[in-house]
């Protein structure tokens, strides 16, 4: 997976909608808008990333070891995972993609998953 391909698998995610809800704003759809916009920004070169623990391991913690995992995105410590060749996104956390602890949930939605 190279920067583009990660770029178009977070486009392509984003087109289907966010359903994080964002009462605390009073225009949802610019607040997800201005957040879909930092995302792309934080894009990365990919870099295969090994999930080590997670908040909620009763979640999707078994398929985040089992499979190939990419890191494509990164701000600070946090980590926008996703896996090869499905359409699957979680947040992780740590320094070194070598040694990540996700949160544990996943889902399609990647700027749900980035937002937490």
């Amino acid at each position: 997976m190279n920067r583009e391909q990660a770029k178009q698998k977070v486009e392509a995610s984003l087109a289907l909608g966010c359903y994080t809800a964002a009462p605390w704003v009073e225009y949802r759809e610019a607040y997800i808008a201005e957040k879909a916009a930092d995302l792309i920004a934080c894009i990365i070169q990919p870099v295969s990333a090994t999930v080590v623990a997670a908040s909620f391991p009763e979640c999707s913690f078994a398929e985040y070891q089992e499979s190939k995992v990419w890191a494509i995105a990164k701000s600070g410590d946090n980590w926008l995972l996703t896996l090869e060749g499905k359409p699957d996104f979680a947040l992780g956390f740590g320094s070194d993609p070598a040694s990540i602890e996700m949160l544990g949930f996943s889902s399609a939605d990647a700027l749900g998953e980035w937002l937490g």
